[in-house]
């Protein structure tokens, strides 16, 4: 990969994007901060590897310091000091996250993580808030808020998450993928058996809904 020995200790996340899906191509997105940059990275036609320079995704450098997650999939979503921003051809656009409504119980959120299914602006993206220990769920296409999860009986295994993926492809609730400093747990998105019909958050109703407890497989 060209390049790659001048990345340095600071790169803190990178991403791949699905270029070509006959050929099994993939461009790669390495967030620099040293360049406040986002390099992308084109693959070679027969697979072999990234062999061209790369080229800067954004339009404007920008400190890239606070960054600790990317994700892509069409559109460009960095977890950054605490927030979540889209970016759409190298730009930062208009896209706030709505705050979950029970701000007077909770403080606003403090996003470290963030999982979404594939499919350019459909679907959800669930963000790991790590200041309430809670998964927070929002459009992916408006950034509206939608609900929010903790888990069931006090459960403290959200309060050190590290990375997650979700995995919405089934029919029903989505099933949520983390790892902690020593451990791979999942839990699904839904009311927790006995719930008794917590509220989800949404319409202005402070509750949040309880995920099940957590699973280690």
């Amino acid at each position: 990969m060209t390049g790659s020995a001048q990345w340095g200790p600071d790169v803190p996340a990178i991403g791949t994007f699905l270029r070509n899906a006959e050929a099994g191509l993939y461009n790669l997105y390495v967030v620099d901060p040293s360049e406040r940059q986002i390099e992308r990275y084109s693959p070679a036609a027969d697979g072999s590897g990234y062999p061209a320079a790369p080229s800067g995704y954004l339009q404007t450098p920008q400190d890239l310091d606070g960054v600790v997650q990317l994700f892509i999939d069409g559109d460009l979503f960095l977890v950054d000091g605490g927030r979540i921003l889209r970016f759409v051809s190298g730009t930062s656009r208009d896209w706030d996250p709505v705050d979950p409504p029970d701000t007077i119980l909770r403080p606003a959120p403090y996003y470290a993580a963030m999982a979404a299914s594939q499919g350019v602006r459909s679907g959800r993206l669930y963000a790991w808030d790590r200041l309430n220990a809670r998964i927070v769920a929002l459009e992916k296409g408006s950034a509206r808020y939608v609900e929010q999860y903790r888990l069931a009986g006090g459960s403290p295994d959200w309060r050190d998450v590290r990375g997650m993926v979700v995995d919405a492809s089934a029919e029903g609730p989505a099933r949520l993928w983390w790892i902690d400093g020593s451990r791979l747990m999942s839990a699904l998105l839904a009311p927790a058996a006995g719930d008794g019909g917590a509220g989800d958050g949404s319409g202005g109703t402070p509750g949040a809904t309880e995920g099940t407890s957590a699973t280690s497989p």
